[in-house]
């Protein structure tokens, strides 16, 4: 017998489900609670409709979507909507900062001009993005995972963790394709839905699923602000020392 809100597998005389503790006599001829994301159960490369549908779920029902998340180990379709999305946006992104370098709005010589300049750096950027964004969302779910399980917050372990994560990832991403301010708004996006992602998935508190995003945040921070005052303050070294052994 299986369950119909996580999909466990149980035995014929279970009144509980094993994986998610679903009662199948106390809701017998009740309405099952939806699985969700759309994604979970329909996705695969082609089903362009379940794509879309999961997006506006993730983007504007969050609380919702992940409230009935699929409570099992199986994370491929998760990963396939993050790695799908990630690429779509990042690709548009960096469309974007070519058009901008060779359209001449970028200053010559600046970072743009030098990374984006050419087509044929453009077409290996292009190349990179779908390493770079399953890299991005495993490393983020792997940190996310152990800051929360350190918070006491962790409950439905890894793949729980993941899933927000990947689908998050994926639905902000493709904000990606406005120019200029999407990738920013999708990047705020992306914070506050991994916080109600989290919360529901995991059933935990805002707290600590806030706790869990921001700290890496915060952490980066941190560290940036330390090593632009460590190249300031090698820059101040550096004029001190050329001014009493200026060089001849």
């Amino acid at each position: 017998m299986f369950c119909p809100f996580c999909g466990s597998q149980n035995t014929p005389d279970a009144s509980l489900c094993s994986n998610c503790g679903y009662s199948f006599s106390a809701n017998q001829g009740a309405p099952v609670s939806p699985v969700s994301p759309d994604w979970e159960e329909h996705g695969h490369i082609l089903n362009i409709v379940s794509f879309f549908i999961t997006v506006r779920d993730v983007l504007f029902s969050p609380t919702l979507t992940f409230r009935h998340l699929k409570r099992d180990n199986a994370v491929f379709n998760a990963f396939l909507f993050g790695l799908i999305g990630a690429t779509i946006g990042g690709a548009a992104n960096t469309l974007w900062q070519f058009l901008v370098s060779i359209m001449g709005f970028a200053p010559e010589g600046g970072a743009l001009s030098r990374w984006f300049g050419t087509t044929s750096t453009f077409i290996v950027t292009l190349f990179m993005v779908p390493l770079m964004s399953a890299l991005s969302i495993l490393l983020m779910s792997v940190v996310l995972h152990f800051i929360l399980k350190l918070l006491g917050g962790a409950d439905r372990g890894f793949p729980a963790t993941f899933k927000v994560f990947a689908y998050a990832q994926g639905a902000t991403a493709l904000l990606g394709v406005v120019p200029f301010c999407g990738s920013v708004a999708g990047f705020f996006w992306l914070l506050v839905i991994c916080i109600i992602g989290l919360k529901e998935a995991h059933e935990t508190t805002h707290g600590k699923s806030m706790a869990a995003v921001l700290l890496p945040l915060a952490l980066c921070c941190v560290c940036a602000a330390f090593a632009v005052f460590l190249l300031v303050l090698s820059g101040i070294s550096l004029a001190r020392f050329n001014h009493f052994f200026p060089w001849q």
